[in-house]
């Protein structure tokens, strides 16, 4: 394949994903996602959430959360519904968290950030996060999907 043509397969390839790696754009357009996340959808609302780690079986198990006025307030896994103890909803995160870890990240010097954010809601979500590239077991990732708003 000749430069010009691999050129515009990379560039279209690369071009249409809102996934983010530069860490100047990526704390502008966190910020945007944001606040789009807080007009569109506000403080209560469930979604399906992944943690992607190197952690135990528990932590990394697919479950919905249910967030109101800005607080977990149930996690049950998804394969069966089977509520998640309330001791053990500190290893899942509102979404305003993963915005927090993102731009925690991006400003205490990860190595690699790589963000995709809802078109419509802003949420993000898929999150990878390397904190040393050399290092394969320091990785952390979030998918966040099906997020619907709550109404009270």
């Amino acid at each position: 394949m000749n430069r010009l043509a691999l050129s515009a397969v990379l560039l279209f390839a690369f071009g249409c994903s809102r996934s983010v790696t530069r860490p100047d754009r990526t704390l502008e357009e966190s910020g945007q996602n944001r606040e789009l996340f807080l007009s569109a959808v506000g403080s209560s609302y469930r979604y399906f959430y992944q943690n992607e780690c190197f952690c135990d079986p528990e932590t990394i198990t697919p479950v919905q959360v249910e967030v109101l006025n800005g607080a977990i307030q149930s996690v049950v896994i998804r394969a069966d519904g089977t509520p998640v103890a309330a001791e053990r909803w500190g290893r899942y995160l509102t979404v305003l968290e993963v915005f927090a870890t993102i731009e925690a990240a991006l400003g205490g010097g990860a190595d690699a950030v790589q963000v995709t954010y809802d078109d419509q809601l802003g949420y993000p979500r898929d999150v990878h996060i390397d904190y040393a590239e050399r290092v394969g077991i320091d990785d952390v990732g979030f998918s966040i999907n099906n997020l619907s708003v709550i109404r009270e």
